[in-house]
């Protein structure tokens, strides 16, 4: 019982001291202070924490960055990050400081056409410093990371791609009054497919009968949305040639006629200015005014499918015509009977 006030007491001065060393939260402040911070710049930022001699740890993104007996960290900004600190007094941590961001001005690219990409299709390519629409700008392009240009008034860079490819694209401003530079921007992945060439099919086998109708089918591998397909006719002169365009891959030609037969193409274009694909292989669609024959072989098998009774039938009037001209016709080994049994 003689030492619980001794076990109080030191009870209370640890909580004292904790409490002191949480008392002293860190505030950590940044020069120049400034919204947004270009790439390259220097800054510094100063922690401060009253009373005792201590040591200082800085944190970036939320992970250590490094220990000094000094308050203050100079940065040379290559992007942007968020720091805090916090400090020791007599070897007991404080609380984290209030939390700083360093932004560096941001360039954004992005690319026109979205979608597939096919060779011989101009891109175009837009780097935007957002928030600073009225500073003048140079801009500058990497692609898999190497420069390809220097600094440029426009911010599009445009080009059209004679092959298949999969490059990758990035790029960055600087202000024209003091060279001061933006932070690399997002990086845009360039994939570039072969001119496509569509396929050009036919609802009917064969001929196509004078006055029917036929369906033409213009189709691209992979089939995506976007494109309008055009269609040439044959005409007595590839000069007088015409493109038919719809906004769907099948085209019907109803009540043809004989002047309709010869060989049909088409294409697919999409965009403005349109890009278009190669045409597909000629087509031949072939009109006659004479139905085609049925042949003998191919009408006894349709009955025959249409009802197996009428093969029974036709054996049951053999027999019994058979029958009245034959008088021995009983007399022989087998009966009308059995042949009906057997089928």
């Amino acid at each position: 019982m003689e030492l619980r006030p001794l076990r109080v007491m030191i009870l209370l001065i640890s909580l004292i001291r904790v409490g002191q060393a949480q008392e002293f939260k860190p505030v950590l402040s940044v020069e120049p202070n400034s919204p947004q911070i270009f790439r390259g710049a220097t800054v510094t930022l100063t922690c401060r924490i009253s009373g005792g001699n201590r040591w200082y740890y800085w944190s970036k993104d939320g992970g250590y960055s490094h220990t000094s007996s000094e308050n203050f960290y100079t940065i040379k900004v290559d992007q942007s990050h968020k720091y805090r600190c916090y400090g020791s007094i007599d070897k007991r941590q404080t609380t984290l400081s209030n939390e700083v961001t360093l932004s560096v001005i941001e360039a954004v690219l992005t690319l026109q056409p979205d979608g597939q990409i096919f060779s011989g299709q101009e891109v175009t390519f837009t780097c935007e410093i957002r928030g600073h629409a009225d500073t003048e700008w140079m801009y500058n392009w990497y692609e898999d990371g190497v420069k390809i240009s220097v600094y440029t008034k426009s911010r599009q860079y445009s080009f059209t791609p004679v092959e298949s490819l999969s490059t990758k694209y990035t790029c960055s401003g600087q202000r024209r009054s003091d060279s001061q530079t933006s932070e690399t921007s997002n990086t845009v992945t360039l994939t570039v497919s072969e001119k496509p060439k569509p396929e050009l099919t036919s609802s009917r086998e064969g001929a196509v009968l004078k006055g029917t109708s036929v369906t033409l089918s213009c189709t691209l591998k992979p089939q995506s949305a976007g494109w309008k397909f055009y269609w040439i006719k044959p005409t007595q002169s590839t000069e007088t040639e015409t493109e038919a365009e719809t906004d769907y891959y099948t085209k019907t030609y109803s009540s043809v006629s004989v002047s309709d037969e010869g060989q049909y193409r088409c294409r697919a274009g999409r965009g403005n200015p349109v890009y278009y694909t190669h045409y597909s292989d000629a087509l031949w669609v072939n009109v006659t005014d004479v139905k085609a024959p049925l042949s003998v072989l191919k009408l006894l098998s349709s009955a025959v499918a249409a009802s197996p009774y009428v093969l029974v039938t036709i054996i049951l009037a053999v027999k019994c015509y058979r029958a009245r001209t034959d008088p021995d016709e009983d007399n022989r080994p087998y009966r009308v009977i059995e042949a009906e049994a057997s089928v």
